[in-house]
């Protein structure tokens, strides 16, 4: 009669604290046999070491093979920015690899013929490096520091600019804080920056014709220094997750509660100006940002926009929709 070969093993490992003397056990089960002739065997191996098996039970081959353990012993997870290599570990991941995750696993030469142990897995982040710090200039050259917030690089400083950067053409309202006991607007715009119409922010005519024109990555320069551009949706989501305390200063408010400036964005009350009351206002209690997100300009002065406001009694700042004709501060992110 001719012998039945079949082999089934299961690996129950037990980790010892040296991985060369680690035992896995393995328990051999005999299959298609009725249940009452089946037979299971304990057997032991060194992890990493091919084992044969062959056992027989009234006069038939029951089992025969090769056990070969894999076991993950290290999981790896790394980041390294665009254009560095990573060859930790036994991987090899040149500097050209491009951003995205990758993973992969690197196999130690076990038993031969018989094939591999699994010894390493890796989980790779190939990021765009975040390089901020440098000062940058506005069409009318003046300086801005910028800073690493949320993930981008954010001017530290709320512009200035009455000019375009990219054409040096006037910008229509780029106006200055000036209300009944503060109407200093010299000391004003050195503090808190100009305020900006959305139209003006984005570019656009002030009568709320034409449409916006983004680069090839989809970005609005506007008002910005050349290279850097209105904050997409995007951006100013990631900016609105923080604490309110952890990106405006602990000066100049009228409460500034817990306030540390600990990310560095250094945001200051500069106000607005209300273009429904004909007023600036809320200077020291509050400030906003334009984002270039919700909406197109479509000839309405009542028509919204997104802002990000930062009111003094809130903890969180909160995606607001202003008029296109209110006046805000603009920050600006630098382009990726």
């Amino acid at each position: 009669m001719k012998k039945k070969t079949f082999m089934m093993i299961v690996f129950c490992v037990a980790a010892t604290a040296a991985f060369a003397q680690t035992v896995t056990d393995m328990v051999e089960t005999s299959s298609g046999f009725n249940a009452g002739s089946r037979t299971e065997y304990n057997i032991s191996a060194v992890l990493g070491q091919p084992f044969d098996a062959i056992f027989s039970e009234n006069g038939y081959e029951i089992a025969e093979g090769v056990s070969q353990a894999q076991v993950v012993t290290e999981n790896i997870t790394a980041t390294v920015n665009y254009g560095e290599a990573y060859t930790e570990h036994g991987f090899d991941y040149p500097a050209g690899t491009e951003v995205g995750t990758y993973t992969d696993s690197r196999y130690a030469v076990g038993g031969a013929q018989y094939g591999y142990d699994l010894l390493t897995k890796l989980t790779l982040d190939v990021i765009k490096a975040l390089v901020c710090g440098e000062t940058v200039y506005d069409g009318d050259h003046n300086p801005y520091a910028t800073v690493a917030v949320a993930n981008y690089c954010w001017t530290q400083e709320n512009l200035r600019a009455t000019r375009y950067a990219y054409d040096n053409t006037e910008i229509a309202n780029a106006g200055v804080y000036n209300a009944p006991g503060y109407d200093d607007e010299s000391a004003n715009e050195s503090t808190y920056g100009r305020l900006y119409t959305w139209y003006s922010a984005v570019g656009l005519p002030e009568d709320g014709s034409g449409t916006l024109v983004p680069d090839a990555n989809g970005y609005v320069q506007g008002v910005c220094p050349n290279g850097w551009h209105i904050p997409t949706a995007v951006e100013m989501a990631a900016l609105n997750a923080l604490s309110s305390e952890d990106i405006r200063t602990a000066e100049l408010w009228v409460a500034p509660n817990g306030n540390t400036n600990s990310t560095g964005f250094t945001s200051l009350p500069a106000g607005m100006y209300n273009a429904a009351t004909g007023r600036y206002e809320r200077i020291l209690m509050d400030t906003g940002y334009w984002s270039v997100a919700n909406g197109t300009a479509g000839g309405s002065e009542t028509q919204n926009f997104a802002s990000l406001q930062l009111p003094y009694y809130c903890n969180h700042p909160m995606e607001t929709p202003a008029s296109a004709s209110d006046m805000l501060s603009v920050r600006c992110v630098k382009n990726s």
